[in-house]
């Protein structure tokens, strides 16, 4: 994204609704692993109430729609494969509310590799690296011959599953609105 395009997508409006909204995910997800649904659905108003200011009632409108969709339909594959949580993918389409569509690609860019060094870091903060990869490796070995059986069940009581199959010890959840964070700060300072 050029440094003109950052100006144009970053309105100095736009960057404090949008660091505001993302400041306070960020404490929220920190203190109680959720992101409030008054939160996202409020910043996805007032994004929406920016849009139209800035760009006009049908160019505002259809910014704002495209950007929340392109934010929130990644973050939704995420969600039912269970990578995310639905504060997560609600947190995305805000953001792109906020932005539109046009530097989502980026963002979505920047929190996943935020979120893998956010991953890495507390793994080996809580000295479970080891552990993780051990397990993903196994799940992974096993699955080609696996056949029809169901795959391994994370769960964090490491019980025996259906057809006596071990289930994995996971990682407890991230907070992820910090990975979020991360992301629009890469694209926002021109990073990425």
């Amino acid at each position: 994204m050029s440094p003109t395009d950052i100006a144009t997508t970053f309105h100095p409006l736009t960057s404090a609704g949008l660091l505001a909204v993302l400041g306070v995910a960020v404490v929220t997800d920190l203190r109680s692993h959720r992101i409030p649904n008054r939160l996202t659905v409020a910043g996805t108003l007032a994004a929406l109430a920016l849009q139209v200011w800035l760009h006009g009632a049908a160019d505002g409108a259809w910014r704002w729609l495209t950007g929340l969709a392109a934010g929130l339909a990644p973050f939704v594959v995420l969600y039912v494969v269970r990578a995310v949580g639905a504060g997560d993918a609600k947190l995305m389409g805000c953001i792109g509310a906020f932005t539109g569509p046009a530097c989502m690609p980026e963002i979505v860019v920047g929190t996943l590799l935020a979120g893998g060094v956010l991953a890495f870091g507390v793994m080996a903060w809580r000295g479970e690296a080891r552990r993780t990869l051990h397990a993903v490796l196994g799940t992974l070995l096993w699955m080609p011959f696996a056949g029809h059986a169901p795959a391994p069940i994370a769960n964090p009581d490491n019980t025996v599953g259906q057809h006596g199959a071990q289930r994995i010890r996971t990682v407890r959840r991230l907070p992820y609105a910090v990975a979020i964070a991360g992301g629009v700060v890469l694209v926002m300072t021109g990073a990425i």
